[in-house]
């Protein structure tokens, strides 16, 4: 079993919306793009429920069977869409991949 697991911190103003409203835009899409790349398991993205200075906005839990269906994930149209999305919200990310 391979975990994705990303981290955004997100603008305070970005493509017309305030960091709350990009926030609720990156859940709403990742729940949608859920529907479009059947690699995903177990995914779910959420909110940071203390926003203090220095903390990521966001973070993002995906399991895939083996390094190949993460592969494919991350090569999907689909995901390289919501992808340059999160580019244009974020201040900074982070992520870690691991194998379980």
């Amino acid at each position: 079993m391979i975990h994705h697991i990303v981290m955004w911190k997100l603008k305070d103003f970005a493509e017309g919306r305030t960091k709350e409203e990009n926030i609720e835009l990156l859940i709403q899409g990742y729940e949608e793009l859920k529907k479009h790349i059947p690699q995903i398991q177990n995914a779910y993205i959420k909110r940071n429920i203390e926003p203090k200075e220095g903390n990521f906005d966001t973070i993002l839990f995906t399991k895939f069977e083996n390094k190949e269906e993460m592969e494919s994930y991350l090569s999907h149209p689909e995901h390289k869409k919501y992808s340059a999305l999160c580019k244009k919200l974020r201040e900074d990310r982070a992520s870690v991949d691991f194998e379980e």
